[in-house]
């Protein structure tokens, strides 16, 4: 596991200074200081059709904290706004808090409440699912249950597995993007 996530921080941090040297405009976002805003009225940055990465807010929900900071690292690196959480149970106490559309990187064996039981729990709540979409990021393919296979199949959720590549990480987040954008519709109007 060490090696898999040196070899993929390694990967990143690659990756992003070869972009920064071929675009010297290109400045990573500030780092996160653990703090979650979700308080405001949805940006407007999350209307229909906005596909700019500076709009979208993503949550990350896996136990390992290393995993958490590299991808992080790339998605602030991108332009995203980030947030994470340790456990399912964070990581659903967070979505239910938002008012903007989330895009969420899912691990599935989690302390506490594993990514199939937040998948579930945010299933039970149409609201909340509609407001969210899911991508499954996981080394655990082989030990979902059948029940995991078709609640992700009636959901159209994405399952990229560990190790990945940067590339299909970054694809899998604009394709959630495209989805949320095609289904939210324009947002509610700020409270007065």
């Amino acid at each position: 596991m060490a090696s898999t996530l040196m070899s993929i921080t390694s990967a990143v941090t690659d990756a992003m200074q070869s972009e920064a040297i071929i675009d010297r405009s290109v400045s990573p976002a500030p780092a996160s200081n653990g703090d979650h805003d979700f308080s405001g009225a949805p940006s407007p940055a999350t209307s229909a059709g906005s596909t700019k990465a500076s709009d979208w807010h993503i949550l990350i929900v896996d136990d390992e904290p290393d995993i958490r900071k590299m991808l992080r690292d790339l998605l602030q690196f991108e332009g995203y706004t980030v947030s994470d959480a340790a456990d399912g149970m964070i990581g659903l106490d967070q979505l239910r808090a938002s008012p903007r559309p989330l895009i969420v990187l899912l691990d599935y064996k989690m302390p506490r409440m594993n990514g199939e039981e937040l998948l579930q729990a945010v299933m039970a709540d149409p609201q909340l699912a509609h407001r969210h979409a899911f991508i499954f990021v996981t080394a655990n393919l082989p030990s979902f249950s059948p029940a995991l296979h078709q609640l992700l199949a009636d959901a159209a959720i994405s399952v990229i597995q560990k190790p990945f590549q940067i590339a299909v990480i970054l694809d899998e987040v604009e394709r959630a993007i495209a989805r949320l954008s095609a289904s939210q519709g324009p947002p509610d109007p700020p409270a007065p």
